[in-house]
């Protein structure tokens, strides 16, 4: 199975060939997300940046980046996701690093089991995609 033993390699990271098996119209089909000021909780983003502090205290650089989310699943407006961005900027200690939210939509070709998780292409995409992002923070 995906997520057995026997998908990972001796380091942790998953070895396992994975092409897209959720059908398009079922990947369609699933609520949209609506990104838009507000859209963390108060008590979410507290914690988030409690966590930061946190990690400062410690000596730890903590980042905040867009996660893959299937691009068809998104309900949002241009202007709803420039707006939520620019907040979510303001609300956040900790870094955003990609340059806009949206960089973490992806295309249905890039699916692997579900509207969130990406097959084996999607992943080095997006990874190559996060690689770019940290560079800043690894130098």
């Amino acid at each position: 199975g995906t997520y057995s033993l026997s998908s990972f390699d001796e380091v942790g990271n998953i070895s396992l060939a994975r092409k897209t098996i959720v059908s398009k119209a079922y990947s369609d089909a699933q609520a949209k997300t609506v990104y838009k000021p507000g859209f963390f909780s108060e008590e979410t983003i507290a914690f988030v940046n409690d966590f930061y502090a946190e990690c400062a205290e410690k000596g730890a650089t903590f980042l905040l980046t867009s996660p893959p989310v299937y691009e068809n699943n998104i309900g949002s407006t241009q202007e709803e996701l420039e707006a939520f961005d620019a907040w979510a900027r303001s609300v956040f200690d900790a870094p955003i690093i990609c340059e806009k939210w949206s960089d973490g939509f992806v295309a249905y070709e890039d699916l692997y089991d579900g509207v969130r998780h990406l097959n084996s292409a999607g992943a080095s995409a997006y990874t190559q995609n996060l690689y770019e992002d940290l560079l800043p923070y690894l130098t």
